[in-house]
């Protein structure tokens, strides 16, 4: 029961226990047990900074997975983040590109403070349009495609084709790149939206890392691959 640590990023690798006697313990307790502990342990690493990612050494170590032969350059390391503090701790660590993603009634204007933390690095930011959109909110999102309120980003993710041909019609010189949601599974999907306009998009999760090699080997910088954080399943 103590050993369910699916979805953290701890494993249970020996249990010492000073139990005497015979009892029972309920399962909720063992539950509550098992939830405190990973509380307090994800304190203690938030306070290690030698916990943070070394991203340059990801960076090298992806250059490692390379075939000879193929391009050699080192991959570009996105992350998504959920607020300002959040990326300048990525920022301090060495990330190529910040991704936020957000509704834009409200998070539109932590985006452009994510964005003007980023332009003093250099570094690239990617406006993630929000993957699931309720229906009676799509008249915003025209609204805002239909003004200039995009004019400061330059570049945005979508999680489908929806606002594609607005956004190519009235931002011309933005990006486009597409998220893991376009379902992407060979070279034939890949050709096709590239061809409907997008700059780069990231591979589906459901490809085997081989499958990854082969069509980045084609396609190189106009693929993105997911390599680690919570995989959204529903």
């Amino acid at each position: 029961q103590l050993s369910r640590l699916g979805g953290t990023p701890f494993q249970l690798i020996k249990l010492d226990n000073e139990f005497e006697g015979e009892f029972s313990v309920p399962v909720s307790e063992l539950n509550y047990l098992r939830r405190e502990g990973i509380q307090k342990l994800t304190e203690i690493r938030s306070q290690r900074e030698n916990d943070i990612v070394a991203i340059e050494e990801l960076k090298i170590d992806c250059l490692k997975l390379t075939p000879s032969g193929r391009n050699a350059d080192l991959p570009q390391i996105q992350v998504q983040v959920k607020d300002l503090n959040q990326a300048q701790i990525v920022l301090d660590a060495g990330a190529d590109r910040i991704y936020f993603e957000g509704d834009f009634k409200a998070g539109l204007l932590r985006a452009k403070e994510i964005l003007e933390s980023t332009k003093k690095h250099n570094v690239e930011f990617v406006l993630g349009f929000p993957r699931i959109l309720p229906e009676d909110e799509i008249f915003l999102y025209h609204d805002i495609l239909n003004s200039n309120i995009l004019k400061p980003f330059q570049v945005v993710q979508l999680s489908s084709l929806t606002f594609l041909k607005e956004i190519k019609e009235n931002y011309p010189d933005i990006k486009i790149y597409g998220d893991f949601s376009l379902n992407v599974l060979n070279q034939f999907s890949l050709e096709e939206y590239l061809k409907l306009g997008f700059d780069e998009v990231t591979l589906s999760p459901e490809l085997t890392l081989a499958e990854d090699a082969s069509l980045s080997s084609q396609w190189g910088s106009r693929c993105q691959v997911l390599i680690h954080g919570y995989q959204e399943v529903m």
